[in-house]
């Protein structure tokens, strides 16, 4: 009894969470303990928070009920997923896993882009807070202090000085002279500018076109002017490493046949180290988005799907 006791404390432990108050507002939430991972919503000044665990600038925290979560769409139905799957902070196996959700499980999806469901956030789930922006719900509030007007000091009225009538002299008689005639005034000519050129119109130089949502492997690189970025492309071939090349995009590659039989390289995949580790030397078909950057030869893929071929 002793045994299972002490068995029961470490789980009680392992599973409490501390309420934290958000000390100011719009305070970034993210799905690990760093700004390079992906933000899942952001918290409000006030909002109370369950505290799971703390690192020396991070806090590992219950997601609130504005995060933004998602599964994959097709192992969910009946509002309950058919598999243990995993629950990410984006749309696509790129995005960082933040949960696991076990067979049967219920889930409310709020929408669905493409093959990804976003859900309400699963209590198993855990994302991170800068703990700098959290303190105690018992630390006092600064209070606010509304300004009071300051009575301004009135100084003595000294008395009137009586007032003393002057002593008005009779007026002295004014002489009048004839008006002097006005002086002839000679018209100045003035000289006439130039007419000017209308000024050229500088035609606005283009904007530089943003690509949203760029992968995060691909962040600081520089992406190839006049190629298509973000595009949905499918493709199939075999995965493997990608060595040691010079200007790789990733340790991972899709490869295939060229036309003499020998082995080329169609695109570097940009998805999850683990999932793609596992399936390394398989066949796949790959559904996701392409991007280009200058002076790589070949394009990176962020894959939203990937299917094994047998």
């Amino acid at each position: 009894m002793l045994i299972g006791w002490l068995g029961l404390a470490l789980v009680s432990a392992g599973t409490s969470a501390e309420k934290m108050r958000v000390k100011s507002g719009n305070v970034n939430v993210r799905s690990g303990p760093g700004t390079r991972y992906e933000i899942v919503c952001q918290a409000a000044a006030g909002e109370l928070v369950a505290v799971r665990r703390t690192t020396d600038e991070w806090s590992e925290i219950a997601p609130p009920a504005g995060a933004k979560l998602w599964v994959y769409a097709e192992l969910i139905e009946e509002s309950a997923v058919v598999t243990r799957v995993q629950v990410r902070s984006g749309p696509g196996i790129s995005y960082r896993p933040v949960g696991k959700l076990e067979q049967g499980q219920a889930v409310t999806i709020h929408e669905t882009v493409g093959e990804w469901a976003r859900i309400a956030p699963p209590r198993e789930a855990s994302v991170w807070i800068s703990s700098q922006f959290l303190e105690s719900p018992n630390a006092p509030q600064a209070p606010v202090v509304s300004p009071r007007a300051t009575p301004t000091p009135t100084k003595p009225t000294k008395p009137a000085k009586p007032v003393v009538a002057p002593v008005v002299a009779a007026p002295k008689p004014v002489r009048t002279h004839p008006p002097k005639p006005a002086p002839a005034v000679t018209p100045v000519r003035r000289r006439t500018p130039p007419p000017q050129p209308a000024p050229v119109a500088t035609p606005a130089a283009p904007e530089e076109a943003i690509t949203p949502d760029v992968p995060a492997a691909l962040v600081g690189r520089e992406l190839a002017v006049g190629k298509p970025q973000g595009d949905v492309v499918e493709l199939s071939g075999e995965i493997r490493a990608s060595g040691f090349s010079w200007g790789k995009l990733g340790p991972y590659r899709l490869v295939g046949k060229g036309a003499r039989g020998r082995t080329v390289t169609i695109c570097y995949v940009l998805g999850n180290s683990k999932q793609l580790d596992s399936i390394l030397g398989r066949r796949v078909s790959i559904k996701g988005r392409q991007y280009w950057v200058r002076r790589v030869r070949y394009p990176g893929v962020r894959p939203d799907r990937i299917r094994v071929q047998r």
